[in-house]
C-alpha cells in the first residue's frame, strides 16, 4: 500500500489499496479534492434506488406464491371431503367412491344377537332385511398320539415315514429314522408347516421313570382336515395316531370339476366288513359325479351312501368325497389306483365335522370358517356360538357417517373462506378502504376472487333437473338442509331440526342434491366424463346417444335433448367405441362439450345401436368438478403445462419473478461495471497527479540549487 503524498501544492493525492476481492489496486479517499468513495457510493445508492421498484415486487410474488401454497392445500382439503360426496365422473381425474353415502350399518332386532353373530356392513352392501342361524360352528382338525418315553430328547427307536399334509396345503413326507427322538419328529413335521398348514406340538401328561407325552397334531386353519398315511412301515400307529376307518370314511379328491372324467379304470369295491359289497367297472370317463350317482344306486345293496363337498378352490380344485354306511366298517379296494386316486386310503375327519353350518334367509352353507363374507354380498358374519335362534337384521345407511362427513365439508369450507377473506383484508382508514391490509398477500387477486366465487356457485341454488328426478321432498338446496351462507361468506347451520329432519325421511334426495346421478338405459354404455359445470337444460332431461355404421364402416355418432340431434366424435377402441361430445356450434342452444361415453358393444356395417340416458350434477359434484379445474395436474397435450388454473397462475407469477430478477441482475452488473470504470478513472488521475507532483518537487529543488 502506498501511503498519503503530503504537498505544499494542495493537491491530495489519496491512496492506493489493493481490492481483496479483485486482487487489483483502486484509489481510496480523496483524489484532487475529490472524495472517490463517496462519490462511488452517491452512484450505487442511485443504483439501488432504481433496482428498488423491481426487487419489491420479486418480494411481492414471493408472498403471493407462498400464500398460494396455504390456498392449494386448503382448497385440496375440501375437495377430498367433497369428493367423498360427489360420485366423481372423470376421464382424467382418480375415481372417489362416495364413501359418505356408502357407508351401511347392521342393526339387529332379535335380544342377545351379539353372542350368536357378530355383524359388519361394507360400502358393497345392499340395504335391506336379513336372517341368520348358527347350527355349528367351525373347528380346528386336531389328531393325538399318546406315546411313552424317559425324555423327549430319548431316542424312540421308531423307523419309517408318512405323509401329512391339508387341502389348503402341499402333503410332505416325514421319513424316521431309530435314533429320532420325540422333540426330533416334532421339528421335523414343524420344519414343513408353511407347506403342510399343519403344526406339531408335544406336552407331558404324566411323569415317571417312562413318562408318558401327547403329540398333537393342529391343522393352521379352521374346517381343514389332517391328512395322514403311512408310506413305508406303521410310524402313525407306533405314534400313537390312529387312522383306522370307522362307518364313515372320508377322502381328499383331486379334480378339475365335478363333471370333469377323473381317467379311472379297473374295479372298485365298496362295502362294510361282514356284509354286501358292489364293484363299479371304471372305464376312465366317469367324473367325481358320476362315481358318487354309481356308490349311491348301489346303497340298497350295500348300505353306504356316498356325497362330496368343496375343500379348495384352485388348478385343479379338492374335494372331499364322503363315503358313510348306516353301521359297520367301510371297506375299500381296487385293481388299477382308484382308491388312492380318490383319496380313501389316507381317510380324513369329516369335513362336515369341521366346518361351520349356517342358515341365511333360509338357505344352508358349510363353510371353514366363522368369519363368512361371501354370502351376503358387502356383510361379513361372524359366527360365535350356536343358537336355534334365528337373528333378524337389517342392513341400511350408515347416516351417521354421512353427517360426519358434512361436517367436515362445512369446516374445511369455512376454513379456505376465512383464509381468503384474511388474505384479501384492505387497510380501512376513517372508513374508507386504502389499499391491502396488514399480512393482506392475495389483495386485488383475480384468480382467488374468481376461484372462491367458483365454489360458492357451485354450491347455491338448486340442481338442474332435480325436479324431474326426485319426489315433492324439496330437497333441492342447501338451504333446506338448514345451511345458510354469511355475509363473509362462510357457512351456518340455521336449522339443525331441518338437517336431520332431511337425513332421516329423505336422505336419497340429499343424495340426487349431493352426487352426480345418472340413468342409463343400456348396460353397454357408460358415461365416462361430465363437463366441469353441466347446462342447465340438459340436467334430468332424456339424452340420446346413437353410434351408427354405413355400409362401408364408416363411423357416426349423435348426441340428443329434446328431438334435437347434434353430431358428435366417434372413435373405435379395443373395447368397443368412445363417443365425445362437439363444442356448440353457432345454432346450438345446447352443448355437448365435455361429454364422453364409452360402448363396449358391436355395430354391424350398415346399422346402428341407440340409447337415452339422463344426468344431474349435485352440489357437491359441482363443486368437486370446480376443484378439479382448479387443482388439474394433467398436463395439456404435447406440453410441459398443467391444465389447473392454480397451476396457470403459479407459473405467470414466476415468471414474472424471473423477469424482475433479470432486470435487477442487469441494474447490479451495471453499477459494478459503473464502478470499475470509476475507479480506473480516478487511477488515472492519481497517476497524473503523482507524475506532477515529482515534477513540481524536482522543479523546487532546481529553484532551491540555484
Amino acid at each position: 500500500m502506498v501511503n498519503s503524498v503530503k504537498s505544499d501544492y494542495g493537491m491530495g493525492l489519496g491512496r492506493v489499496v489493493v481490492d481483496e476481492g479483485s486482487r487489483t489496486p483502486r484509489v481510496s479517499q480523496k483524489v484532487a479534492g475529490i472524495d472517490i468513495e463517496e462519490y462511488i457510493g452517491a452512484i450505487k445508492d442511485a443504483r439501488k434506488a432504481e433496482e428498488k421498484i423491481y426487487q419489491d415486487k420479486i418480494d411481492k410474488n414471493t408472498k403471493v406464491l407462498s400464500a398460494l401454497t396455504t390456498f392449494q392445500t386448503k382448497i385440496k382439503t375440501l375437495q377430498d371431503s367433497a369428493a367423498t360426496m360427489a360420485n366423481r365422473i372423470s376421464s382424467t381425474q382418480k375415481t372417489i367412491n362416495p364413501t359418505a353415502f356408502n357407508a351401511h350399518t347392521i342393526q339387529s332386532m332379535t335380544t342377545g344377537s351379539d353372542s350368536i353373530v357378530g355383524l359388519t356392513a361394507f360400502d358393497t352392501a345392499s340395504n335391506g332385511p336379513f336372517s341368520v342361524r348358527v347350527d355349528q360352528l367351525a373347528t380346528y382338525d386336531l389328531k393325538r398320539g399318546s406315546i411313552q418315553t424317559t425324555a423327549m430328547g430319548t431316542a424312540l427307536n421308531i423307523t419309517g415315514s408318512f405323509e401329512i399334509g391339508t387341502p389348503l396345503g402341499t402333503n410332505k413326507t416325514i421319513n424316521i429314522t431309530s435314533d429320532m427322538s420325540l422333540s426330533d419328529i416334532q421339528l421335523a413335521i414343524n420344519n414343513v408347516q408353511s407347506d403342510t398348514k399343519v403344526i406339531a406340538d408335544v406336552s407331558l401328561v404324566t411323569i415317571g421313570s417312562t413318562s408318558t407325552y401327547e403329540l398333537k397334531l393342529k391343522a393352521q386353519a379352521s374346517g381343514a382336515p389332517i391328512i395322514l398315511s403311512n408310506t413305508s412301515g406303521t410310524p402313525l400307529a407306533d405314534l400313537g395316531i390312529s387312522t383306522a376307518t370307522t362307518n364313515v370314511l372320508c377322502g381328499v379328491v383331486t379334480a378339475t370339476d365335478e363333471s370333469t372324467a377323473l381317467n379311472l379304470t379297473g374295479d372298485f369295491t365298496f362295502g362294510v366288513q361282514s356284509g354286501t359289497s358292489a364293484t363299479l367297472i371304471l372305464t376312465g370317463t366317469e367324473s367325481l359325479s358320476d362315481i358318487i350317482n354309481q356308490i349311491n344306486a348301489q346303497t340298497g345293496t350295500t348300505g353306504i351312501t356316498a356325497s362330496y363337498d368343496m375343500l379348495g378352490y384352485g388348478l385343479p380344485s379338492k374335494y372331499q368325497l364322503k363315503l358313510e354306511a348306516a353301521s359297520g366298517t367301510i371297506d375299500v379296494s381296487d385293481t388299477a389306483g382308484a382308491v388312492d386316486a380318490l383319496g380313501l386310503d389316507q381317510p380324513i375327519t369329516d369335513f362336515n365335522d369341521l366346518c361351520s353350518k349356517l342358515v341365511v334367509d333360509g338357505t344352508s352353507y358349510k363353510k371353514r370358517s366363522n368369519t363368512i363374507s361371501d354370502v351376503l354380498t358387502g356383510v361379513t358374519l361372524d359366527l360365535r356360538s350356536t343358537s336355534s335362534t334365528i337373528v333378524n337384521a337389517v342392513v341400511a345407511d350408515d347416516k351417521s357417517a354421512f353427517f360426519v362427513n358434512l361436517n367436515s365439508f362445512v369446516q374445511n369450507y369455512n376454513d379456505l373462506v376465512q383464509f381468503y377473506n384474511d388474505q384479501t383484508k384492505a387497510k380501512v382508514i376513517n372508513g374508507i378502504p386504502q389499499g391491502a391490509g396488514e399480512g393482506a398477500d392475495l389483495y386485488g387477486n383475480n384468480f382467488v376472487r374468481d376461484t372462491i366465487l367458483s365454489l360458492k356457485a357451485s354450491l347455491t341454488g338448486g340442481v338442474p333437473g332435480s325436479a324431474i328426478m326426485s319426489n315433492t321432498s324439496g330437497i333441492t338446496s342447501l338451504r333446506s338442509l338448514g345451511l345458510s351462507f354469511q355475509p363473509d361468506g362462510t357457512i351456518v347451520q340455521t336449522s339443525e331440526a331441518d338437517l336431520t329432519s332431511a337425513i332421516d325421511n329423505h336422505y336419497d334426495d340429499i343424495k340426487q342434491l349431493f352426487m352426480n346421478t345418472v340413468v342409463m338405459n343400456d348396460s353397454d354404455f357408460r358415461l365416462k366424463n361430465l363437463p366441469t359445470k353441466l347446462p342447465a337444460n340438459l340436467g334430468g332431461n332424456a339424452i340420446s346417444v346413437t353410434i351408427a355404421k354405413d355400409i362401408s364402416g364408416n363411423l357416426s355418432a349423435t348426441l340428443g335433448v329434446g328431438g334435437s340431434t347434434y353430431v358428435a366424435k366417434v372413435v373405435a377402441t379395443s373395447s368397443g367405441f368412445t363417443v365425445t361430445g362437439n363444442p356448440p356450434g353457432t345454432s346450438d342452444i345446447y352443448s355437448f362439450q365435455g361429454f364422453i361415453l364409452d360402448y363396449t358393444g358391436t355395430v354391424d356395417d350398415g346399422a346402428s345401436v341407440s340409447t337415452t340416458f339422463s344426468v344431474t350434477q349435485g352440489r357437491m359434484a359441482a363443486l368437486d368438478a370446480q376443484t378439479i379445474r382448479v387443482l388439474d395436474e394433467t398436463y395439456a397435450e404435447g406440453t410441459n403445462n398443467k391444465l389447473g388454473s392454480l397451476f396457470a397462475e403459479i407459473d405467470t407469477l414466476t415468471k414474472s419473478s424471473s423477469t424482475q430478477q433479470r432486470i435487477v441482475d442487469k441494474i447490479e452488473k451495471n453499477a459494478q461495471q459503473e464502478t470499475a470504470r470509476l475507479q480506473k478513472e480516478f487511477m488515472r488521475v492519481y497517476e497524473a497527479t503523482m507524475e506532477l507532483e515529482n515534477i513540481m518537487n524536482m522543479l523546487d529543488s532546481f529553484k532551491k540549487a540555484g
